[in-house]
């Protein structure tokens, strides 16, 4: 308990404003899908958790609140990835460790990947971490449009209904950045 307690603890001072404006609208569309929800952020050449949603039939995950996972290979890292500087990128590219089969660790793959996730605005992983796990997950925008976080989801691969969440995701992010951009909220995480 103690350890939990000082990872949460650390997360309070750096990201208390987001996780307080995403709390009502994660909800809602936990209540709305009931699946495994996520908000993150980048820590560095990482994702760091900072909520996690989770009901009795969600999809066992990896994640918990606190917990750093590899960007490459979780929707919401392939999210901040993709919306990242050059130098993050070939930072990350350098070094793709391998976690399934299905993990992508080929640079080139992934950074083709990476263009599509920004051109259709959305990220897509299917066991790339863990398997019978696939996630979705899209950016959210603070003042300036600028990507701050991530939103996704994570169901269970044998889901046909996944791609469904793709504009529900959409709507409420693009609802959670207006309400971060009014909240002041823009500057990327200070944790990179």
């Amino acid at each position: 308990v103690s350890r939990r307690l000082w990872r949460v603890g650390l997360l309070a001072p750096a990201e208390t404003g987001l996780r307080e404006v995403a709390t009502p609208f994660l909800n809602d569309l936990h209540a709305a899908t009931r699946a495994t929800l996520h908000l993150a952020v980048r820590d560095r050449y990482e994702v760091l958790y900072l909520e996690r949603l989770s009901g009795r039939t969600s999809v066992p995950v990896v994640s918990t609140v606190g917990t750093r996972l590899p960007m490459h290979s979780t929707g919401v890292g392939k999210v901040l990835l993709a919306y990242g500087g050059q130098d993050l990128q070939d930072a990350v590219l350098g070094s793709l460790d391998r976690y399934t089969d299905s993990t992508i660790t080929d640079a080139p793959t992934l950074k083709a990947q990476l263009l599509t996730i920004r051109s259709q605005g959305f990220a897509v992983t299917r066991e790339e971490l863990a398997p019978g796990a696939t996630s979705v997950a899209v950016p959210l925008r603070g003042k300036g449009g600028t990507v701050i976080a991530a939103l996704g989801v994570v169901s269970s691969s044998d889901n046909a209904e996944i791609s469904r969440m793709v504009p529900v995701l959409q709507v409420t992010a693009a609802a959670l950045s207006k309400k971060l951009a009014q909240s002041g909220l823009g500057e990327a995480s200070r944790l990179q």
